[in-house]
C-alpha cells in the first residue's frame, strides 16, 4: 500500500461524516418525538425506538442526556419499563452541569419514581423534595402537582403520616388553584388517607364526601376509586348500610377487585356468608397478592366457626404461601447497569476507534474486568445447604455438651438449653425436607414450581440433597459457586425435564435458561 497516512485519513473523514449524519438524524427525530411526548407517548415511543442504538452509542452527553429524558417520559406514561438507573442519573448529572432547571426538574422527578418502585424510598423522597423546590421556584404547575402528589406516595409508604398530610394539603390548595378536577379529587382522596392513618376517620371522611359532588367531572376509574374509598370508610365505622350502598355504586362504575371485596365484608359482617364467598372469589379473580392476602384472612375469619377443618387448614395453607412469596425479599436485578455499562463501553470504543486501535482494546479489557469484578462480588455466593448448616450447629452443640458431661460440674440447665436448641434445629431439617417433598411432588403433579421464590427453592434443594444424596455430592464435586436458581436447574434436569419444560416450570424466558447453562458452563471445576 502506498499511502497508508492518506487512506487512514479519508477513512476517517468518512467515518465522522457518517457520525455527524446519525447524530443529525437523532436530533431531528427527538425534536419531533417532542411535539407528541404530552399527548401520545405511544408515538414518543416507537418514533425513540428508531435511534435508540444511535443514541445509546453516542459520544454526545447532551444527546444521550435528552433521549433518555424523552424515553422515561414516554415509558412512564405507557406504564413501560423506564431507562436504566444509570442512565437516568447521568442525565441528572449532565443538567446539573450547568445548572438547567426546567430540564434538570423533570429529570429528578423521572430519577426518583423508578426508585420509589424499586422501594428505595429513602432516595427517591431526597430527590423528590429537592425537585418540588425547584419547580415551585420555576411555577410550573404541571411539575408541582406532579411532585405534590408523589411526596404524598412517597411519604405513605415510608408511614409518615404527618408529612404526608403536609404535602396532601399543598397538593390540595395547589389543585384548586389551577382548577383541574381530577387533581382536587386526587388530592382530596390524599388528605382523607392521611387523615385516616393518623386515626382522625371523622376528618377523613369530610374529605372523601367533598370529592363526591366531582365524581362526575372525572373519569370512571377515578369516580369507582373514590366511591370504594368512601364505602369502606363507612365499613371501618361498621356503618353497613351506607357502606353497602357506596360500594355498589362503585362496583356499577367499574367492578375493581378492592370494592368487590370490600363487599363481601359487609356481607359477612351479616352473617351472608354465602354471598360474601361468591364476591370474594369474583374478587380475588383480578385481586392483587397484597390484596388476595387480605380477602383470604377474611374468607378464614367467616368461616373458623363452622367447623370445616379441611377447608380452614386449605385457607391456612393458601395464606401462608402468599405470605412467603410477598414477604420473600426480590433478587436484585442487575440487567438495566449492566446494560448501561455495555453501552457507554460501545459509545467509547466508537470514538477511540478513530484515534487508535490499541487504546480502545485496552478500555474493553478495563471494562470488561470492572464487569467481572462486579458481577463475582455482588452476585456469585456459594451456596450452602440450610440442613448442612443446621448440622454443623447440632454438631457443635453435641460437642459443647459432651464437655460439659466431662468437666465433673453441674451443668444440667446449660446441657437441657443446648439439647432443646438442638430439638429445634432437627424439627426444622424435618420441616425443610416435608415442604421440599411436598414442591418437588407439584412439581411432578402440576409442572409448576409452586410460590415461586427462593423458600420453595431452597426447601426443594434440602429435600433433594437428602433423597439424591449422590447426584447432590457429584454436582457439589463438579462445580463451584453454585447459586439455589443453578441447584434448581440441576435438580430439574435431573429429574428428567428438557429445557422447554424447566423454562415452564420456573416461569421464566427461554434466554433465562441459557443464561443459567452458560454459567454452569463457567463453574465447572477443572
Amino acid at each position: 500500500m502506498k499511502h497508508p497516512a492518506r487512506l487512514f485519513l479519508v477513512t476517517a473523514i468518512l467515518l465522522l461524516a457518517a457520525a455527524c449524519s446519525r447524530q443529525q438524524r437523532c436530533t431531528r427525530v427527538m425534536d419531533e418525538a417532542a411535539q407528541h411526548a404530552a399527548t401520545a407517548p405511544d408515538s414518543t415511543l416507537l418514533l425513540l425506538d428508531q435511534i435508540a442504538s444511535d443514541a445509546a452509542h453516542s459520544t454526545d452527553a447532551g444527546l444521550r442526556a435528552r433521549y433518555t429524558l424523552l424515553r422515561a417520559q414516554a415509558a412512564w406514561r405507557c406504564y413501560q419499563d423506564m431507562p436504566p438507573d444509570t442512565a437516568l442519573a447521568a442525565t441528572v448529572d449532565y443538567y446539573r452541569r450547568p445548572m438547567r432547571q426546567p430540564d434538570l426538574c423533570t429529570a429528578i422527578y423521572y430519577r426518583a419514581m423508578p426508585l420509589y418502585e424499586q422501594g428505595r424510598t429513602t432516595e427517591a423522597a431526597t430527590l423528590l423534595t429537592e425537585g418540588v423546590h425547584m419547580a415551585e421556584a420555576l411555577a410550573d404547575d404541571s411539575l408541582r402537582s406532579k411532585y405534590y402528589e408523589s411526596l404524598c406516595m412517597v411519604n405513605e409508604h415510608a408511614k409518615c403520616y404527618e408529612q404526608w398530610l403536609y404535602w396532601a394539603k399543598k397538593f390540595m390548595q395547589h389543585a384548586y388553584h389551577i382548577n383541574r378536577v381530577q387533581h382536587v379529587v386526587t388530592a382530596l382522596n390524599e388528605m382523607s388517607g392521611a387523615y385516616g392513618c393518623l386515626g382522625r376517620q371523622d376528618s377523613s371522611l369530610v374529605y372523601l364526601l367533598r370529592s363526591l359532588p366531582l365524581l362526575g367531572r372525572t373519569t370512571k376509574a377515578a369516580r369507582a376509586m373514590m366511591l370504594a374509598n368512601v364505602g369502606c370508610k363507612y365499613l371501618v365505622a361498621h356503618d353497613y348500610a351506607q357502606a353497602e350502598h357506596y360500594l355498589l355504586a362503585s362496583i356499577k362504575v367499574v367492578p375493581r377487585a378492592n370494592a368487590l371485596s370490600a363487599l363481601g365484608d359487609v356481607y359477612a359482617a351479616r352473617n351472608d356468608t354465602t354471598t360474601a364467598d361468591s364476591l370474594w372469589n369474583v374478587a380475588m379473580q383480578t385481586a392483587t397478592p397484597q390484596l388476595r392476602l387480605l380477602t383470604l384472612r377474611s374468607v378464614l375469619e367467616s368461616h373458623l366457626g363452622n367447623g370445616d377443618a379441611a377447608r380452614l387448614r386449605q385457607l391456612y395453607d393458601d395464606i401462608r404461601h402468599l405470605e412467603d412469596s410477598l414477604s420473600a425479599a426480590a433478587n436484585t436485578k442487575q440487567i438495566a447497569e449492566i446494560q448501561a455499562s455495555y453501552d457507554r463501553e460501545r459509545a467509547v470504543a466508537h470514538y477511540y476507534r478513530l484515534l487508535s486501535a490499541i487504546l480502545a482494546v485496552l478500555l474493553l479489557f478495563v471494562v470488561v474486568s470492572v464487569a467481572m469484578w462486579m458481577y463475582y462480588h455482588r452476585k456469585v455466593r456459594e451456596y450452602v445447604s440450610a440442613i448442612e448448616l443446621n448440622r454443623q450447629e447440632i454438631d457443635r452443640y453435641q460437642r459443647q455438651i459432651e464437655m460439659l458431661k466431662t468437666s465433673g460440674k453441674d451443668h444440667d440447665d446449660e446441657i437441657a438449653r443446648l439439647n432443646r436448641r438442638i430439638a429445634t434445629l432437627q424439627t426444622d431439617i424435618s420441616m425443610r425436607i416435608g415442604r421440599g417433598k411436598e414442591v418437588y411432588e407439584t412439581i411432578r403433579e402440576n409442572g409448576k414450581l409452586p410460590a415461586a421464590d427462593s423458600s420453595s427453592e431452597s426447601c426443594l434443594i434440602a429435600y433433594y440433597s437428602v433423597s439424591h444424596y449422590a447426584a447432590y455430592q457429584q454436582w457439589m464435586a463438579t462445580y463451584s459457586g453454585l447459586s439455589p436458581r443453578l441447584l434448581t436447574y440441576l435438580i430439574l434436569q435431573d429429574m428428567g425435564y428438557d429445557d422447554n419444560q424447566i423454562a415452564a416450570i420456573l416461569s421464566v424466558e427461554s434466554s433465562t435458561i441459557r443464561s443459567i447453562k452458560s454459567r454452569l458452563k463457567k463453574r465447572q471445576k477443572g
